[in-house]
């Protein structure tokens, strides 16, 4: 009798722990660090809100390449636009004056994020004042990967964007 209700409990609890599974293998709050395949610097920001993990920032460090030549490393930021994430993927996409971003995200535990971003920045390519000509720079797709560092977050709130120029490590 013993062993038939050890094997009673085994049929319930092992479909129980399997469906437990999946929460507990899923992303968490917190600061994901890494780089893209250019060797640039990715920092990813994620928090919860009403209960929900979202995309709340990012940080981000490529070289443009504009049309005429011009090559100029860049960085931009993200902060408070809460790109929900859905079954461990979330995607951004921003267009403002000053910057474009598209990107891509997919956790894999809860330590490790991976995906494809690109972005790009209006950029005046002549050197006498006033600067007469701009050109559309954009970076080459780029993919990346980012491992959990600690529970670091940026505001959830506040929505803005930054682009800046910034030398690249060669």
């Amino acid at each position: 009798m013993k062993h038939k209700t050890m094997r009673s409990a085994t049929r319930v609890l092992a479909p129980a722990l399997l469906l437990m599974a999946p929460a507990a293998l899923a992303q968490q709050a917190g600061h994901y660090q890494g780089t893209n395949n250019y060797g640039g610097e990715v920092d990813i920001y994620v928090s919860e809100v009403n209960g929900a993990l979202v995309i709340s920032g990012e940080d981000d460090s490529d070289t443009v390449y504009c049309k005429g030549g011009t090559n100029v490393g860049y960085g931009v930021g993200f902060s408070g636009f809460n790109s929900p994430i859905n079954g461990k993927k979330a995607t951004f996409e921003y267009l403002s004056t000053n910057v474009y971003y598209n990107g891509t995200f997919d956790f894999k535990g809860k330590t490790s994020v991976s995906g494809k971003t690109s972005f790009g920045v209006p950029l005046f390519t002549s050197n006498t004042p006033p600067p007469k000509k701009a050109a559309a720079c954009l970076t080459k797709p780029e993919t990346y990967t980012a491992t959990y560092v600690g529970t670091e977050d940026k505001p959830a709130g506040y929505h803005g964007a930054l682009a800046w120029p910034l030398k690249l490590a060669k």
